[in-house]
């Protein structure tokens, strides 16, 4: 809350905008070279239809909401207007048997579950598939629910800027 009489310190550039290395163009380009390397697969435009949300999106596509969101430089909260273009990338992420690349680094996590988390919020906190994380996790697939405490092992690209 700002209250008059409150001092605001507001950031100036103080060079040309020639000078800082990536506009915000060439972060979003950058963004989603990544993610074509990192998935094998052009990117499908999706044209945004009335009542669609990144969620339904998502979903639509199998894809985890946040990496939908930062593939066309938004917010998941962000307001989807009718006729806008976003970019799905749709192939489907590393297998732990896929040699990785240069920049990829891979990691084994044993991830202790905490009170309110799914395996769909675990997945999409480290960019990964709910399939994957059941096919490393083989006990979970018998269960119907995860729980607080449960152990589970997440094979994560420790490289990623998600």
């Amino acid at each position: 809350m700002i209250r008059a009489g409150d001092s605001l310190l507001i950031p100036v550039a103080t060079r040309d905008s020639g000078a800082y290395g990536l506009s915000e163009s060439e972060r979003l380009k950058a963004i989603r070279e990544y993610a074509q390397r990192k998935l094998g697969t052009e990117p499908i435009d999706y044209t945004v239809a009335p009542g669609d949300s990144f969620w339904e999106i998502a979903r639509r596509f199998q894809v985890p909401m946040r990496s939908l969101a930062k593939w066309n430089g938004m917010a998941t909260t962000d307001v989807l207007t009718p006729g806008r273009k976003l970019v799905v990338f749709t192939g489907e992420p590393l297998q732990l048997a896929s040699l990785p690349t240069q920049n990829e680094v891979i990691r084994k996590v044993n991830y202790r579950v905490r009170r309110g988390e799914s395996l769909s919020l675990i997945a999409d906190k480290f960019n990964l598939s709910v399939n994957n994380i059941k096919k490393w996790n083989r006990d979970i697939g018998k269960r119907k629910y995860i729980q607080p405490g449960d152990r589970i092992t997440l094979f994560v690209d420790v490289t990623q800027t998600e």
